[in-house]
C-alpha cells in the first residue's frame, strides 16, 4: 500500500491519493479542515501490479503529476495531472534492473508565480426549491481569463457570476474550474443544499385559534376518534418534515396547522312500521307494506328481524318484506329494525 498527498485540483485544499489493494488507486478530497471527501477512483492511474508513487508538478504548468515504479516490471512511469484530480495516460520513463518499493519526489509541489485560485461564494449555498441560487466567483485570484461551472445537476454554465434553479430537492454537489491567460487552471468544489417548502396540510374545515400541539390526541396520519356528547368540535391538523433536507443544527420543520369543525348529533332509533292488518287464505303469503328508515343524518344502515309466529323469536325472516304462509287462525306479526346502536319495533 502507498499513498501521497497534494493540492491535485489547485483548490488550496490539501488532497490524499492512497491505494490498498495494488491498483485501486483512489483520490480523497481535501476539505481543508482536516475532514475529506468520500473516495473516487483514478482508473488513469490504476495498474494491476504493486506501485509506488509520488506527486510533484514535473512539467512546470501548476499542476501536480504523479511519478510511480510498478516492482513487477521494475519500470518507472509518469502520469500528467490536469490540474482538477483527473490525470493523462502514464508514460513510461525507464527501467530499473531491481526491484524496489519506495520512490520519492521534493516535497511539496511546484506552482508557477501568479497561478489562478479559484474561490466561490458561498461555498455552501442553500436555496428553496423553485428558487434561483446565484454563485459568485469574482474574488479569484490571477489572470483569470475564463470560468467554467458544473452544477452537479448535468447543467454547466460560464461566467464570474452565474444563476441556477434546481428542479429538485436535494444536495447538490458542484465544480468550478477557472483558467488563467497562461492556460494554468485551478479548481473550487462547492456544494447547493435545495430544500423544499414546510409542508402543507388541509384538515378540511374552519379556523380556530388555540389548540394543544404539546399533547395530541394522536399522531397517526389517519386517526380514528369517538366522541361521547352530541356537540360541535374543532379539531386541528399539524404535519412535521423529517428533516432530512435541513441544514444539520436545524430542527425538523413544522407545517401551519389546519383546522375542521365536526359536527356530532344525537343517534336517534330508527322508524319502523309492519304494515297490516293483513287477511289472507290459509297457505296463502300476504303483500306485507312494511316500511322502517333512519331519520339521523348520516342515515345509518339497517337490519330487520322478524317473529312471523308469534313465539316471540325474532328468527322467521331478515329483510324488510318477507314471503311466508300460516295455517288458520290470527298471527300477531312483529318486526324488529335497528340501526347497530339502537333499535325499534
Amino acid at each position: 500500500m502507498d499513498i501521497c498527498a497534494g493540492d491535485f485540483n489547485n483548490d488550496g485544499d490539501l488532497d490524499v491519493i492512497a491505494n490498498g489493494n495494488y491498483y485501486n488507486m483512489m483520490l480523497f478530497w481535501g476539505n481543508g479542515d482536516g475532514s475529506f471527501a468520500a473516495a473516487v477512483s483514478i482508473p488513469s492511474i490504476a495498474t494491476t501490479e504493486s506501485t509506488v508513487y509520488d506527486a510533484y508538478d514535473y512539467n512546470r504548468d501548476g499542476k501536480l503529476d504523479i511519478v510511480m515504479f510498478r516492482n513487477a516490471t521494475r519500470d518507472v512511469r509518469y502520469c500528467p495531472g490536469n490540474g482538477d484530480g483527473t490525470f493523462g495516460a502514464s508514460t513510461a520513463l525507464g527501467t530499473t534492473s531491481a526491484s524496489g518499493y519506495s520512490i520519492s519526489a521534493p516535497a511539496g509541489g511546484v506552482f508557477p508565480f501568479g497561478a489562478p485560485k479559484a474561490i466561490v461564494s458561498p461555498a455552501d449555498g442553500v436555496v428553496s426549491l423553485g428558487n434561483e441560487i446565484t454563485l459568485n466567483a469574482s474574488s479569484s485570484t490571477g489572470a483569470i481569463v475564463s470560468y467554467e461551472w458544473n452544477f452537479g445537476d448535468s447543467n454547466i454554465d460560464t461566467g464570474a457570476v452565474v444563476s441556477h434553479t434546481y428542479a429538485d430537492e436535494g444536495i447538490y454537489n458542484g465544480m468550478l474550474k477557472v483558467t488563467d491567460d497562461a492556460g494554468t487552471i485551478a479548481c473550487k468544489r462547492f456544494s447547493v443544499t435545495v430544500k423544499g417548502d414546510a409542508p402543507v396540510v388541509d384538515a378540511g374545515g374552519a379556523d380556530e385559534d388555540q389548540f394543544n400541539f404539546d399533547e395530541p390526541d394522536s399522531t397517526d396520519a389517519v386517526a380514528t376518534h369517538i366522541y361521547d356528547t352530541p356537540d360541535i368540535y374543532n379539531m386541528g391538523l399539524r404535519v412535521w418534515d423529517n428533516g432530512v433536507m435541513n441544514l444539520p443544527d436545524e430542527d425538523p420543520m413544522p407545517s401551519v396547522p389546519a383546522y375542521l369543525t365536526i359536527t356530532i348529533e344525537a343517534n336517534l332509533p330508527p322508524v319502523c312500521d309492519a304494515g297490516g292488518p293483513y287477511e289472507v287464505d290459509e297457505g296463502t303469503p300476504p303483500a306485507t307494506t312494511a316500511t322502517a328508515s333512519d331519520p339521523n343524518m348520516a342515515g345509518d344502515p339497517l337490519t330487520y328481524e322478524w317473529d312471523l309466529d308469534g313465539d316471540g323469536e325474532f328468527d322467521d325472516a331478515t329483510v324488510l318484506n318477507p314471503t311466508h304462509t300460516w295455517d288458520s287462525g290470527t298471527y300477531t306479526i312483529t318486526l324488529r329494525v335497528s340501526d347497530s346502536l339502537l333499535e325499534a319495533t
